[in-house]
């Protein structure tokens, strides 16, 4: 009988995600619930340097240094957990996967498209093509490609699959896999925001992602992404920010990035208000959205606002021109680089294509007729019915 459930999480976790993962709606289901850090293990430079500025901290919230606790923690949960992934499986991870699959715990993988951005080959050096031939990048295309009974793994007992982009065609996910058809993480909050009516609509809301400064980079091989000069990003920002507010009479409020740092570095936007954790909500409320790329895109077109996307001449030569570039046509819009003088057609800015945001959403947040549910009750009644054998939940 299943009465724990495990999150192996790769992020720093902070009180927002102690939210966003579902950890009080498993325990109203009767489950106890573990939270496992492994950022340390398998991104040890993460973890040193970017560290959450708000974690969460529960009983059952435990940071692991080796993957000899983790292996120890296994032991302890056997027999009655069921662990869901963060996690991809690859050869950084495999040791993981490995360990689960010995003692046969159940685990289930979240299947999504990823965000839906460009791919470059503006910066492809030797070193690029260098890295792709490495031992471990080798191991890992393997891992992704061949049965898991080659390796000694488990299929996943539960497959989460988010928006009709995602493939099921991974090695975890076999026929005998349970398919839940859910939605992303976030979406939860939209669904609660909704019952309230229509928002305010007294701001235009800058979505930032902390770009100059974002930890992310951290994840990455090193190279993999340019580094934004500070110094000249927030002065084009603000001075934009300033024609925006002088044309459409709407303050510009900043929906600072969850992961950001601006009381350490206060002013990068003038006066304007900066709020931090709640950019739901600041979506909701306000008359557009201003951004370059960002997850809470997924809160600008659930709630039908109108984006306006921005770039900057140094984000234009680079991956991140293409990330804007992609997500802009995908909604049926054009990015507006800043830096070019132009003038704003605010009738066309400020238009949805409900089109185009439909088909969005049905790609990559929730596939149409998927249910209208919180995804971590949909989760939690799919893995209560490992045990009774009942079918999974999907559309």
């Amino acid at each position: 009988m299943i009465d724990t459930i495990v999150l192996v999480m790769i992020i720093p976790f902070s009180q927002r995600d102690y939210v966003r993962y579902g950890i009080q709606t498993f325990r109203e289901n009767g489950f106890t619930v573990e939270v496992w850090d492994i950022v340390a293990i398998l991104y040890p430079d993460v973890d040193r340097y970017a560290a959450s500025s708000n974690p969460a901290q529960f009983e059952g919230h435990l940071k692991m240094k080796t993957r000899e606790e983790v292996c120890a923690a296994l032991n302890r949960v056997t027999g009655r957990s069921f662990l869901f992934l963060t996690t991809f499986l690859g050869y950084s991870s495999y040791w993981l996967y490995r360990s689960i699959s010995k003692r046969g715990i159940p685990y289930c993988v979240s299947v999504t498209n990823g965000a839906p951005l460009g791919t470059s080959r503006t910066d492809r050096s030797l070193r690029y093509y260098a890295r792709r031939l490495r031992f471990s990048t080798i191991a890992s295309r393997a891992l992704g490609r061949l049965p898991l009974s080659l390796f000694g793994l488990k299929p996943a007992s539960i497959a989460l699959a988010i928006g009709s982009k995602c493939s099921l065609e991974r090695p975890e996910v076999v026929p005998s896999t349970r398919v839940v058809d859910g939605h992303t993480y976030d979406y939860d909050l939209c669904l609660t925001l909704r019952r309230r009516g229509k928002g305010s609509e007294s701001v235009a809301v800058y979505v930032d992602n902390y770009l100059p400064f974002h930890p992310d980079v951290l994840y990455t091989v090193s190279g993999a992404y340019p580094k934004i000069d500070p110094d000249h990003y927030y002065p084009v920002l603000r001075r934009f920010f300033d024609t925006v507010e002088e044309q459409t009479g709407l303050p510009v409020v900043v929906a600072a990035h969850p992961r950001s740092d601006y009381d350490s570095r206060r002013g990068l936007f003038g006066s304007r208000e900066v709020v931090k954790g709640r950019t739901v909500d600041l979506i909701h409320d306000s008359r557009f959205a201003i951004l370059t790329f960002s997850t809470a895109l997924n809160f600008v077109v659930a709630f039908k606002k109108p984006c306006l996307f921005i770039t900057l001449r140094e984000l234009e030569r680079n991956i991140y021109g293409e990330h804007i570039r992609e997500l802009a046509r995908l909604l049926g819009t054009r990015e507006f680089n800043v830096e070019s003088g132009a003038l704003i057609d605010w009738n066309r800015a400020l238009a949805v294509d409900e089109e185009a945001y439909s088909s969005y959403q049905d790609a990559y947040i929730k596939k149409d007729g998927a249910p209208d549910r919180p995804v971590w009750q949909l989760l939690a009644e799919a893995v209560k019915g490992l045990s009774t054998g009942a079918p999974p939940i999907s559309s």
